[in-house]
């Protein structure tokens, strides 16, 4: 399991993460949460078409800066849209937490005032295109390896055998 791997300060801020009522896809969640494990922020997932009273009473106990909301389908705006107001009520009268909304999905962007929606993780954050950037150029997450030495072939003169 990837998440047991990274180490984040107990001090951190706080992520929770959660699908739209209705919403079963919940990889694209995991892998924003892992983002923000590397970026240094504590995460939790509430998982897969959480009721909207799940995601306000964990937002209460546990008090976090972000909370991150995916829509990757359109079946919670087709079959669920008063959860979902509901959640936008509960945004708009918990100003002290930052409520996000992205993915495919959102069929209509402007029924929300209180959540912001974007796809973007860097807004989220508040890391603008030069912070990235300079991070990317600066301080990579991997190294790139030389190419390793190939010998080619005398028979076909395609490469056969890394030295």
């Amino acid at each position: 399991n990837l998440r047991r791997t990274i180490t984040i300060s107990p001090d951190a801020p706080l992520i929770i993460g959660s699908c739209l009522p209705g919403e079963r896809h919940e990889i694209p969640m995991h892998i924003l949460l892992i983002k923000c494990m590397m970026r240094g922020y504590q995460t939790l997932m509430l998982g897969p078409s959480p009721a909207p009273q799940a995601i306000e009473s964990t937002v209460t106990l546990k008090k976090p800066a972000i909370v991150l909301l995916t829509a990757s389908t359109t079946e919670p705006f087709k079959r669920r849209l008063d959860d979902i107001l509901a959640i936008e009520a509960f945004a708009k009268a918990t100003p002290d937490v930052k409520f996000y909304l992205g993915g495919m999905g959102i069929v209509d962007p402007s029924i929300f005032q209180a959540i912001t929606v974007t796809n973007d993780l860097n807004v989220v954050l508040g890391w603008d295109v030069a912070i990235t950037t300079y991070l990317i150029i600066n301080e990579p997450l991997f190294k790139l390896q030389e190419k390793p030495n190939v010998q080619k072939s005398r028979a076909f003169g395609q490469p056969n055998a890394l030295l």
